[in-house]
């Protein structure tokens, strides 16, 4: 199964890193797109270990970032500078979806 997460606020950190290291462990692939104030979580170093983890894809958008003043240059090259085609590509490619 792949299960997509929209982070679209900076409020549940440790449940978003739980769920997603639940469904990591039971084998299932993850989808991460950060959009408007969840791009805050990329400066905390859970979210920025998650990239380099198997069987997960983290991308933001670059313009919600930009908005906020979120720093975003010094993220590992896993991390996907992206746009809401990013999103999009989530939603269609995820069996479910949770909205954080």
């Amino acid at each position: 199964m792949k299960l997509g997460i929209l982070a679209n606020t900076e409020d549940h950190p440790d449940a978003v890193v739980g769920i997603i290291n639940a469904a990591l462990a039971k084998g299932h692939e993850v989808i991460i797109f950060i959009m408007d104030a969840g791009t805050r979580l990329l400066g905390r170093p859970s979210f920025q270990e998650l990239s380099v983890r198997q069987k997960i894809i983290v991308s933001f958008c670059e313009h919600s970032a930009q908005e906020l003043g979120v720093p975003f240059d010094m993220l590992p090259e896993a991390i996907v500078r992206g746009s809401q085609y990013d999103n999009a590509t989530m939603l269609h490619e995820a069996d479910k979806v949770i909205v954080l």
